[in-house]
């Protein structure tokens, strides 16, 4: 340990409030939606209120490159990738 650095605890810095959790059924545009609508990096995964895992912006990328690369049909890739909204419509 660094002399000069304080001790930190994991509770000292970590969110408990206002979670945005999901779980694994949760939708790819779903999660894409709650990326761009909050400050977050990390979605953790829960199932039955423990957590199993956690889904970064860069796992949604590749998921999402995943289906663009392995479609027949291009167009209909980005047509679905396309409907990742910041605001859903009125």
């Amino acid at each position: 340990v660094e002399e000069n650095i304080p001790p930190l605890c994991i509770r000292d810095v970590m969110t408990t409030e206002n979670l945005i959790t999901i779980t694994e059924d949760t939708h790819l545009l779903t999660m894409a939606h709650l990326f761009l609508t909050n400050p977050v990096r990390r979605l953790p995964v829960l199932r039955d209120g423990r957590l199993v895992g956690q889904v970064s912006r860069r796992d949604l990328l590749r998921a999402a490159m995943t289906i663009f690369e392995g479609s027949p049909d291009r167009e209909a890739a980005i047509l679905y990738l396309s409907a990742i909204e910041a605001e859903p419509p009125i």
